[in-house]
């Protein structure tokens, strides 16, 4: 007896603590208290552990390129703490004059700049739907880099696509430029010996954000919730590229296995992409360099293709049986296209022109700024909204903002994926449809594939394309980046795409819903149990 009521006193005293400390998050709040009463002791440590702080030093890089450290927390890194510098002269919400505030973009750059405390900046501006379409261009973006190419991934699979970038840096580092390749430790995991060792007797430079055992330290094991979701790539400071495509052959859609994938990419040409290196530079900062190399992992393509895709080896169109096949043959041609002087992304430079902005996020900072945006974007919507993401598990807040748009005859349109990549994920969505539905949300789910791109737009204004989902992870765990569109031109562009995906989707209403059986609306309400997790 007297050893049940110790217990009993201790689980009560957790279940306080989690709901004092997650006082303001009532709904994670709630998850965790559920999580530490059918897990007792074991809910309490790993609450402890997925809730810790993230332990960097942050290093914010201002608009003039000068680098200044944002707050004082531990560093990830042995080092002292440094206290934070003087506050500008201009106010931490100061917002630069440009000539699109006093356009119809106005309404929509203004607030965001205030929330973004990013600048804007001119680019041209290409959307790049297509993964082949959009691995070609960067690494032809690479191959003739001059001086930098700046490069930082999720996933990097060490398959043919990523066989020819890494082929692709160690040729550029080779010729004298500074190269450069960040990567998540979880999420890039699988990185192969052979492809680190190229890099390394080429010259590329490479760092690992919360790199796994045995890289990795205790703080890095202990902030491996923590992701880096940054898709950038960006060649000589003023060409760039980024969006929801990470290294791998599944992005093409030709991985078997995997079939069709759907993403978005955007291209930037002109002084915007400089706001990419800077989001750059204060990941590189804080990331650990790799001078080892890892065991080889099983992920590699086999030895024919990687002996292929070096000796530039081309394979007859009747050997064509595999997505990697397929691209050794498109990889060749391209390098023979390339020597032979054809000028690269030219049709790039006839894209429109517009105002862009970069939007940055992670978890060391307090403002959830992609929370922010989308919040601000969507209550600023006065015709339409259009939403494409793979993963769809926001708070209440988002809910409230699209339903409200909704009511108050903003057509909203929401596409998600029938076929997830990750099935608790959509378990957890589903329980979401309803609230939408019943406010007059249109909902789609798309059938020709994987959906993986993360896009909105709004009034045929605005758009943003990036790397960040409507899920907590994106808002509160990972380090995002994404670009803020002010053009019609180029948003006409997303939306084209928005409107063929369409034509590949079901729309689903409240009586397709309430086909759903009851097990399955178990399972789902299960998941949303766990959506702060996902």
């Amino acid at each position: 007896m007297r050893v049940a009521a110790c217990l009993y006193v201790l689980q009560t005293l957790t279940l306080w603590f989690v709901a004092l400390r997650e006082a303001p998050r009532p709904a994670r709040g709630l998850t965790w208290m559920w999580l530490c009463m059918l897990l007792p002791g074991v809910g309490l440590l790993l609450y402890l552990w997925f809730t810790r702080p993230i332990p960097v030093r942050r290093r914010r890089v201002g608009p003039d390129g000068s680098v200044r450290v944002q707050g004082s927390v531990k560093a990830l890194s042995p080092g002292r703490e440094t206290p934070l510098p003087p506050p500008s002269p201009t106010g931490p919400t100061a917002c630069p004059v440009v000539p699109v505030m006093e356009t119809a973009y106005g309404r929509f750059a203004h607030p965001l700049t205030h929330l973004a405390q990013t600048p804007l900046a001119r680019a041209r501006v290409r959307a790049l739907a297509d993964g082949d379409k959009a691995y070609r261009a960067m690494l032809r973006a690479v191959q003739t880099a001059r001086t930098s190419v700046d490069a930082e991934f999720y996933i990097y699979r060490c398959d043919v696509i990523g066989h020819a970038f890494a082929q692709a840096f160690a040729d550029c580092a080779r010729r004298g430029a500074r190269v450069r390749v960040l990567l998540d430790g979880w999420g890039s995991r699988a990185l192969s010996a052979d492809l680190l060792k190229l890099w390394q007797q080429s010259g590329v430079q490479v760092r690992v954000m919360f790199p796994l055992p045995p890289r990795g330290t205790l703080r890095d094991l202990l902030a491996l919730n923590y992701r880096d979701h940054c898709k950038i790539l960006v060649k000589d400071g003023v060409h760039g590229f980024t969006g929801g495509m990470n290294v791998g052959l599944e992005y093409t859609g030709r991985k078997r296995g995997t079939g069709p994938w759907r993403d978005t990419q955007v291209e930037l040409q002109g002084p915007a992409a400089t706001a990419l290196v800077q989001v750059f530079e204060r990941n590189w900062s804080i990331a650990t360099p790799i001078t080892g190399t890892h065991p080889r992992h099983r992920d590699e393509p086999p030895r024919h293709l990687r002996h292929a895709l070096h000796a530039g080896h081309r394979h007859p169109a009747w050997a064509l049986e595999s997505g990697e096949e397929w691209w050794l043959v498109a990889l060749n041609d391209e390098r023979h296209t390339t020597q032979a002087g054809d000028p690269v992304g030219t049709d790039a430079l006839q894209a429109p022109e517009a105002w862009v902005q970069i939007i940055q996020s992670g978890p060391d900072e307090v403002p959830l700024r992609f929370r922010d945006v989308y919040f601000t974007l969507v209550t600023l919507a006065e015709h339409t909204v259009d939403i494409t993401t793979p993963y769809f598990a926001p708070g209440s807040d988002i809910l409230t903002a699209l339903a409200t748009a909704a009511r108050r005859g903003v057509r909203v349109r929401l596409l998600l994926p029938k076929v997830p990549d990750h099935r608790l994920i959509a378990w957890a969505e589903r329980t979401y449809y309803r609230d939408l539905l019943q406010s007059g949300v249109h909902l789609h789910l798309y059938t020709a594939g994987i959906l993986h791109a993360k896009v909105m737009t709004v009034d045929g204004k605005v758009g943003v394309v990036g790397a960040a989902n409507y899920d907590w992870r994106s808002f509160r765990l990972d380090f995002e980046v994404g670009a803020v569109v002010y053009d019609e031109a180029a948003v006409r562009e997303l939306t084209d795409q928005f409107e063929q995906d369409l034509a590949r989707a079901e729309r689903w209403d409240l009586a397709r819903l309430e086909q759903q059986p009851w097990w399955q609306r178990a399972l789902d309400r299960s998941a949303r149990l766990l959506s702060p997790f996902l």
